[in-house]
């Protein structure tokens, strides 16, 4: 985490050095708010004395977020234009699926135990490089890529046995979009855009925190998120 953490600094220093530089760079901040949907397939696996068993739940969520941006941007007098922005954003996605049923027999409907999981997503922070033109008076197009990383949470509950366990990890992404600019005011524009947000892997270490010491659970999973954006945009 503290690498990407470095990278996305030293992206800041070199996005406000390149503004005060070069007087066709023209640095701007803005701030957002929009809606995420994710489809989160998580994996599950549950072992016991008893046997063992898999299984496969959508963690999937719609929840609300804000974005803070700072970024720099040049326009050439073909009509495109470049830009480079970081951004953070507080995330408050919190998913659970209860009673996730094992067997150690399918057929006889034999089973091995119930658990509760809980995913949560707190933060995500990157950068976003995009390349665009305008396509009418005040109104550009433009298509970008992002490099972050983001804070994901999974928890598990066995009310049988009155247990939980939990594992946090920081997982690294990428993220395609589009989007759309429109000016409102002579420095103050609005910005429409989508991006496809895909993570890396979460595989979980054994979670158990059961008395039966050969009890196993494992999580793995794969986020990914359509995330859906509105933005103010002001040019310093």
């Amino acid at each position: 985490m503290n690498n990407y953490i470095k990278i996305i600094n030293k992206a800041l220093v070199l996005l406000t050095l390149s503004a005060a530089a070069q007087a066709h760079w023209s640095p701007y901040m803005g701030v957002g708010i929009g809606l995420s949907k994710s489809v989160n397939q998580l994996k599950t696996n549950f072992s016991n004395n008893l046997g063992s068993d898999s299984n496969s739940v959508n963690m999937g969520a719609l929840w609300p977020f804000e974005s803070v941006l700072l970024g720099v941007a040049k326009r050439y007098e073909t009509h495109f234009f470049i830009a480079g922005e970081v951004y953070g954003s507080i995330h408050q996605l919190k998913k659970s699926k209860k009673q996730i049923v094992f067997y150690r027999n399918r057929l006889l409907n034999q089973e091995i135990g119930r658990l509760d999981f809980e995913l949560e997503q707190k933060y995500s922070n990157g950068m976003s490089f995009l390349i665009g033109k305008d396509i009418w008076k005040d109104i550009d197009v433009f298509f970008k890529a992002g490099l972050f990383f983001g804070k994901f949470l999974l928890k598990y509950i066995n009310n049988a046995t009155i247990k939980q366990g939990q594992e946090g990890k920081w997982l690294f992404g990428y993220a395609p979009g589009v989007g759309l600019q429109a000016k409102l005011l002579n420095n103050l524009s609005v910005r429409f855009d989508y991006s496809y947000k895909i993570f890396n892997e979460f595989k979980s270490k054994n979670l158990s925190r059961e008395i039966n010491p050969t009890t196993q659970i494992i999580g793995v999973l794969s986020p990914r998120v359509h995330q859906f954006m509105v933005s103010l945009i002001y040019t310093l």
